[in-house]
């Protein structure tokens, strides 16, 4: 939620990403009802969601924040404290080893949940191909051009042996990550223009340990440390988050924890 010098903050973009997710929840409701995806439990699962922060100016900001979100009818329920020991029984890992006189605080959303979106990926296209669709994998999109007579021509190669080959579609949506911009770029609609993409590094902790897992069932959002990269300690919310992943081969779940 950004503010602007000393402006009220605006819950505005706030409600509105949360209004965007309670659809998508709506929609995948719908489709398990119809049968296309599995128990919600494979693939959503209720986890609390938390914002931490640390030193006198980001805990004014975060209690500022709790103050406007409070009065919103989609965050009923969210809950502010700077009381250590409040935030231990929400996430005891989190304070582990925090210096005394620190100042810090933390907001919590019980209501929150965290999505496997692989396993959601794989159930949406096992049902497309059972309904006959075509799905390639290890092809590389590599050039996109829209044909006179209004079709898209789609020129890939295999990812092994690098063998060329093309298709011709109607429409064609593209969901390839940073890859996109290039593609995009490569297509050359206008639409396009002014967009730009930053390389990210990241780092994944991850843990089987029941014992670590037990004392941190929730998702953290945290301000970067002073001294991060400049795309993180730029950005208004880094994440240092557990992400609930379905191990090969059995039903248990695990967790990744990192610590802001």
């Amino acid at each position: 939620m950004p503010q602007q010098g000393d402006a009220p903050l605006d819950p505005a973009k706030a409600v509105s990403i949360n209004e965007q997710f309670q659809q998508s929840r709506q929609f995948w409701s719908s489709l398990v009802d119809r049968g296309v995806l599995d128990a919600p439990s494979t693939f959503i699962n209720a986890t609390p969601h938390m914002t931490f922060v640390r030193g006198e100016k980001d805990v004014a900001y975060l209690k500022a924040r709790y103050e406007v979100l409070k009065e919103q009818p989609l965050f009923a329920g969210i809950e502010y404290s700077e009381d250590s020991r409040v935030i231990n029984t929400w996430a005891p890992l989190l304070m582990q080893q925090r210096r005394k006189g620190e100042p810090f605080a933390a907001t919590r959303v019980p209501a929150g949940t965290d999505v496997d979106f692989g396993a959601l990926t794989h159930q949406l296209f096992d049902h497309l191909t059972e309904s006959g669709v075509t799905l390639r994998t290890n092809h590389e999109v590599r050039s996109l051009k829209k044909q006179k007579d209004g079709t898209w021509l789609v020129k890939y190669r295999n990812s092994i042996g690098h063998t060329p080959n093309e298709v011709k579609a109607r429409f064609v949506f593209v969901g390839a990550g940073g890859w996109a911009l290039k593609l995009l770029q490569n297509s050359g609609i206008p639409e396009i223009k002014g967009y730009g993409v930053f390389p990210i590094g990241g780092q994944f902790l991850k843990t089987t340990n029941p014992k670590i897992v037990a004392q941190h069932k929730a998702k953290v959002y945290s301000q970067a440390s002073v001294g991060a990269p400049p795309p993180l300690s730029s950005a208004p919310s880094s994440l240092n988050r557990p992400r609930i992943l379905e191990p090969a081969g059995t039903g248990a779940r695990k967790r990744s924890l990192s610590k802001p």
